[in-house]
C-alpha cells in the first residue's frame, strides 16, 4: 500500500515574521522627554480651637473633665483629692429628668426621695440626707443655699456636681 501523500507546511509565513521583525529591530526608539513636575497649589488647613470647658459653663462631653464643686476654683477632676460626680446638661437633654432626683439617680451614693411635700427633693450623700441639721453644703452658682431648700427642677441647670 502506498501512502497518501501529506500536504508539507509553507515555511513562507516563518520568513516573512523573521523579516519583519528585522526591519523594526532596525528603528531607533527614543525615550519620551520627562515633563516639568507642576507647581502644586498650597492648600491650608485651619482648625478651630477646640471648645475649651470651664467648670462654671456647660461641659462640650458627657463626661466633664472639670469641677468647681470641691476647690471652688477651675480644677481638673482628677487633680481633685475627693471623689466628684457631675452630671452634665448633655447627660441631661439625654435621659431627660423631670426633677433634679431624676438627674442625679446615676450618680454613686447619691440616694433621692421626695421631701415631705412635692415642692423639694431629700437627698441623701454618703447616708447624710439634706433635711437634717448635717450641713450638706449645697450651692446655686457658688451661692450657698440655705436651710434644706433645694431645687425642684433641673431646667436652669447646666450641670450637677456631687462632691464625696
Amino acid at each position: 500500500m502506498a501512502r497518501p501523500k501529506t500536504a508539507q507546511p509553507n515555511h513562507s509565513l516563518r520568513k516573512v515574521a523573521a523579516v519583519v521583525a528585522t526591519a523594526v529591530s532596525g528603528m531607533s526608539v527614543y525615550a519620551q522627554a520627562a515633563e516639568q513636575p507642576k507647581q502644586e497649589e498650597t492648600i491650608t488647613v485651619v482648625a478651630a480651637p477646640a471648645a475649651q470647658e470651664s467648670a462654671w459653663g456647660p461641659a462640650p462631653t458627657i463626661a466633664a473633665k472639670r469641677s468647681a464643686t470641691a476647690t471652688k476654683t477651675d480644677t481638673p477632676i482628677e487633680k481633685t483629692p475627693q471623689s466628684v460626680s457631675v452630671v452634665t446638661r448633655q447627660e441631661m437633654e439625654m435621659r431627660q429628668p423631670t426633677t433634679v432626683k431624676e438627674a442625679l439617680s446615676y450618680t454613686p451614693s447619691v440616694f433621692s426621695t421626695r421631701g415631705s411635700s412635692t415642692t423639694y427633693d431629700v437627698v441623701t450623700i454618703r447616708g447624710f440626707t439634706t433635711s437634717t441639721t448635717v450641713n450638706t453644703n449645697q450651692y446655686l452658682d457658688g451661692m450657698k443655699l440655705q436651710g434644706i431648700t433645694t431645687l425642684k427642677s433641673p431646667w436652669i441647670l447646666t450641670s450637677s456636681s456631687v462632691w464625696k
